[in-house]
């Protein structure tokens, strides 16, 4: 412990030593942030009571980072506005920011208009139309809705355009259980007092719009969302994703090799996850390349659904034919891939007895 840490007899010395890097930081981002009104409100949340007190004392450093990280995203600790709480957790001081933080982040930087996010439950009717289109989402807030199923994120950006996000309620389970405080809870009245359990409403959406924002259009402030989202990974441990950097890869170079076969396969197996893997690599594309990117891979796939079209016309013609030598060759001429797709389409439009024959030629 060094001589400042030393100085500090209460939770006021600790806010104050935080006092020139909050207003540096402020002045950069000019979000208007004031460092005395938040001094206050910190001073206010880490006297609360006597077990939050002792977490800052007994880490200091944990607060004097907490104070600020408020200035680098520009959210009040007003508890009046809900966006931001400094709390205590795993004997540390952290900045918790809501989901209604990061949307007041994002529509001050500009990104888009407004986001909305709710979860959907089984007794509801819920339509998705795709990530560029709104969703139709029917329920009785009054009545017995079921089993949560689900969580989507609907944002509005300024040209009118509207993003749509969607997580299953297994992907969202997942992203509980390997939270800090879920997965290092030691007795069930940790995990009872974990903000995945008492909140899990409020935490599902924020998992949404946390995974939507990579999606949002980037003004000269993203920077401030990047940062909330590296504060809520540091403090929650929750950056779980439903893809593996593996698969990110792997499908950059089947777009690079124009392998419209592989992304329609991994599509078929798991559009949840495929959808995932493109929004992300979309993400990291200029704002003027998005298009073009997500053209090339259209045109990719139309061109892979229209050979196989050809392929499965043309074997169908050489089974009335009787010309098995014909569907070998057809066969001969794709890869595993093709071969598997072509596969599935017989089985899907013709009979299981045309299938299997065409099929037992074929090998």
């Amino acid at each position: 412990m060094n001589d400042q840490q030393l100085e500090a007899r209460n939770p006021k010395d600790l806010i104050r030593r935080a006092r020139d890097q909050f207003l540096k930081i402020a002045a950069n981002e000019n979000t208007g942030i004031n460092y005395s009104k938040e001094a206050v409100f910190a001073l206010q949340a880490l006297t609360k009571n006597e077990f939050i007190m002792n977490a800052a004392m007994n880490n200091p450093e944990s607060v004097v980072n907490s104070v600020i990280n408020i200035a680098s995203v520009g959210l009040s600790l007003n508890p009046a506005t809900s966006y931001a709480y400094l709390v205590p957790r795993d004997k540390a001081i952290c900045l918790d920011i809501s989901y209604q933080g990061l949307i007041k982040i994002a529509t001050d930087s500009g990104s888009v208009m407004w986001v909305k996010a709710d979860l959907v439950y089984s007794g509801d009717e819920f339509k998705y139309h795709g990530p560029a289109a709104l969703p139709e989402h029917t329920a009785d807030p009054f009545g017995e809705r079921g089993d949560f199923v689900g969580v989507y994120c609907i944002a509005k950006t300024h040209d009118g355009d509207y993003l749509i996000e969607t997580i299953k309620a297994d992907e969202i389970l997942r992203i509980r259980d390997e939270s800090v405080s879920i997965k290092y809870a030691k007795t069930d009245y940790q995990r009872e007092q974990s903000p995945w359990s008492r909140y899990f409403g409020e935490m599902a959406k924020k998992a949404c719009i946390k995974r939507a924002s990579k999606t949002w259009p980037k003004t000269d402030q993203h920077e401030r969302i990047q940062r909330a989202v590296e504060i809520i990974h540091e403090t929650e441990g929750s950056n779980w994703e439903p893809y593996s950097r593996e698969e990110v890869d792997q499908y950059k170079q089947w777009v690079e090799e124009g392998n419209g076969a592989a992304l329609l396969l991994f599509a078929q197996n798991d559009l949840d996850k495929s959808i995932a893997v493109a929004k992300a690599i979309s993400a990291g594309i200029p704002r003027g390349g998005k298009g073009k990117w997500g053209d090339q891979v259209d045109e990719i796939i139309a061109r892979t659904n229209a050979m196989l079209t050809d392929c499965y016309d043309a074997v169908l013609e050489s089974l009335n034919d009787n010309n098995e030598e014909r569907i070998k060759e057809i066969y001969a001429e794709l890869d595993e891939a093709e071969t598997e797709l072509l596969n599935r389409r017989f089985n899907a439009l013709q009979s299981e007895q045309v299938a299997q024959a065409i099929q037992g030629i074929a090998a």
